[in-house]
């Protein structure tokens, strides 16, 4: 009974190592609970770490949120292609403050890499753009990829 619990175990964990010298029972017993621990608290360690990589990630979006909440007097850009990205690095030299509300991930990244402000979101969807701050903005840019859009935005 106890050789193929410690088979077991040896095998699920893939340690697979061959023994120095033959066990008896207790040695066995004694290897099976020293693998079964070290394998549970590594991957108590990796979910751990995990969390708190998400929570440091969930931090770092919450405090945009909040920055681009207090943002008054600022202008949105919605869309980042070509003639998005020309306003905002003309509102950026200007010294003007601004939110990029962009689709593509990719593209948020850069804005981000960039210093820009930004949200990941549609804009043709009016709650992205309260979370813009609409409603505190001095003005609105749309220079979205298809006109109709533009038109519905606007």
């Amino acid at each position: 009974m106890i050789d193929s619990f410690y088979m077991t175990i040896i095998t699920m964990t893939t340690v697979g190592f061959g023994e120095v010298h033959p066990l008896d029972d207790m040695g066995r017993l004694w290897t099976s609970f020293v693998i079964i621990f070290g394998v549970s608290g590594f991957l108590y360690m990796i979910a751990e770490f995990g969390a708190e990589l998400l929570e440091f990630s969930v931090y770092k979006e919450n405090k945009k949120k909040r920055k681009i909440r207090k943002m008054k007097n600022h202008y949105i850009i919605c869309g980042y292609g070509r003639m998005g990205a020309v306003i905002a690095k003309e509102l950026h030299a200007k010294g003007y403050s601004f939110v990029i509300v962009e689709l593509d991930q990719y593209k948020v990244d850069k804005i981000t890499e960039l210093g820009y402000q930004s949200i990941l979101g549609d804009a043709t969807i009016e709650k992205t753009l309260e979370e813009a701050g609409l409603h505190q903005a001095s003005g609105i840019v749309v220079c979205l990829n298809n006109d109709p859009d533009n038109l519905f935005v606007t």
